[in-house]
């Protein structure tokens, strides 16, 4: 999903760098890219590394999109650099936006445990339309250092090849990574809280909650971000068995 506003109508995909070695300083990297999967291209340097770990332990408690979430803890071993803690208002504005596992979230309070382990807390979750983290287990990486590579919206559905060269090194010295090129940053989001209400006559009533990729605004109507909104419901009768 896109984390930003400006692509959210730009087809891409994000991706992350850091040393192999967390005592070996991050020295730089470029990005080729292959649409044969021969002949390579460098289309990206990429000169910040990111700060990522796993997620070793998760409270589990129930949790909900866009609220502050006091009650869940997340203990994340570091594997390139440390977090560092920050105020609410920080937290509110920006600050300390990462992804636990496909869930985009913000933490206040990063309480060093023991060697590379955090205690993460005063949670903010389910941001950008994300689909909320249910166990521990999952890739943590914050955001602040990841990086966005565009591509044209005719390669969407197609493969391409990747190669991240640390600089110093040589195209043909590094494995490529094929993937294929999806849409998620330029697709809208679903709705949710899906209901049906029947009336003394049987008639049913569908309701549904929009998701906006655009950010809320405190007064006036809630941005949706798209040029036009259209839903399509469809409705299966069951026969039973």
């Amino acid at each position: 999903r896109p984390l930003v506003e400006k692509h959210m109508h730009i087809p891409g995909f994000y991706f992350a760098a850091a040393s192999s070695d967390p005592n070996v300083a991050f020295r730089g990297a470029y990005l080729f890219e292959s649409i044969d999967g021969e002949n390579y291209d460098s289309v990206q340097t990429v000169e910040k590394a990111t700060t990522f770990g796993s997620a070793t332990a998760y409270t589990g408690a129930d949790a909900y999109h866009g609220r502050l979430d006091r009650a869940n803890t997340i203990t994340v071993e570091f594997s390139n650099g440390t977090p560092e803690s920050v105020t609410e208002l920080q937290m509110l504005n920006g600050a300390n936006r990462a992804a636990f596992g496909q869930e985009v979230i913000a933490f206040q309070t990063a309480t060093h445990i023991s060697g590379t382990t955090y205690e993460l807390t005063g949670l903010l979750r389910g941001l950008r339309g994300t689909v909320i983290t249910t166990a521990a287990d999952e890739y943590f990486m914050l955001l602040g250092g990841i990086h966005f590579h565009e591509v044209s919206s005719g390669s969407i559905g197609t493969s391409r090849s990747y190669k991240l060269v640390p600089g110093g090194m040589h195209p043909e010295e590094v494995p490529p990574l094929t993937i294929e090129i999806g849409a998620l940053t330029v697709a809208p989001l679903p709705p949710t809280d899906l209901r049906k209400t029947l009336n003394g006559s049987n008639d049913q009533t569908f309701t549904w909650i929009p998701r906006t990729r655009s950010l809320s605004r405190l007064f006036g109507s809630q941005p949706t971000g798209e040029p036009s909104i259209i839903y399509s419901l469809d409705i299966y009768e069951s026969t039973g068995t």
